[in-house]
């Protein structure tokens, strides 16, 4: 769940409530095991058969592509596809 909402100086403000599963997966794994403990980031791992933080990879990735080349918008485009069905399997 995420609610922006804007203070009284105009700024606006993210606050974010995660599951843990979506920290699994949002999250570099040394820092979802720091949120939600090694003992659930390994159940969560288990459970699903996925590698935890592809979510940032996917985003980091994203952000540093070409949005001016053809191959560049391709390869955004094919991280937009990659990173909703991951989320998917976590929700």
């Amino acid at each position: 769940m995420l609610a922006n909402v804007r203070t009284k100086d105009g700024i606006v403000g993210e606050i974010q409530f995660n599951t843990d599963r979506m920290i699994f997966a949002k999250e570099k794994p040394e820092d979802a095991k720091k949120i939600i403990g090694e003992k659930r980031w390994n159940e969560i791992h288990k459970e699903t058969g996925l590698e935890g933080g592809l979510g940032h990879k996917f985003y980091e990735e994203y952000r540093s592509t070409s949005k001016i080349s053809k191959e560049g918008r391709k390869r955004r485009n094919e991280l937009i596809d990659l990173s909703t069905k991951y989320y998917n399997k976590f929700r």
